[in-house]
């Protein structure tokens, strides 16, 4: 499930401890109420998505998609070189997410492995969110947003294809659902 942007710096309080410089909290983390960060130091972390073990995470400026697992740790890169990535979506098997700079969509094993191109030609796409059966996307069109005519939302299917344009309907792309604005009934949720 993508949720939003990720922020951290500064210390990571330990169990029964202090906020220190950095590192991460040890199994069991605190049981207050008191955000306990995971990861810090980062490079303009832009999206997050979270499984059952990890949270996984966009670099955009350093063109990274990195993840950590839930009671923190060192952080692993899961690819490098991906030209502004932006969105991030999970399943689960898979990992996903655009990269503006290439106009791709990007999938990567959740077991390991090199991340492959999903879709590609897209026009500066952003953010993402699965359901079931299909993987959408949001294409910016041009960077003008005075005149942008050329925005799209998409869908393939996960299991693969061409990638195809919704109809030209109204839609909230939220990091959980994507609802048609029509009375129509059809509801997407995403998992």
């Amino acid at each position: 499930m993508s949720l939003g942007g990720v922020t951290g710096t500064g210390g990571v309080p330990a169990t029964g401890g202090t906020a220190g410089t950095g590192g991460a909290a040890a199994a069991g983390g605190s049981t207050s109420n008191t955000p306990v960060i995971l990861a810090s130091g980062l490079s303009c972390p832009w999206r997050i998505a979270v499984d059952a073990s990890n949270v996984y995470w966009t670099n955009r400026y350093n063109d990274t998609v990195m993840k950590v697992a839930l009671t923190g740790g060192t952080p692993v890169t899961v690819a490098s070189g991906q030209k502004e990535p932006m969105g991030i979506a999970i399943d689960a098997n898979n990992l996903f997410w655009t990269c503006r700079g290439s106009g791709k969509v990007m999938k990567a094993s959740l077991t390991g492995g090199s991340p492959v191109t999903f879709a590609s030609g897209q026009n500066t796409p952003d953010r993402i969110a699965l359901d079931t059966n299909n993987i959408y996307w949001l294409n910016w069109g041009t960077d003008n947003m005075t005149s942008n005519t050329k925005g799209s939302v998409m869908k393939l299917k996960l299991t693969g294809g061409r990638p195809l344009p919704l109809p030209p309907t109204r839609y909230i792309l939220t990091t959980l659902q994507l609802t048609p604005l029509q009375s129509t009934g059809r509801r997407w949720s995403v998992i």
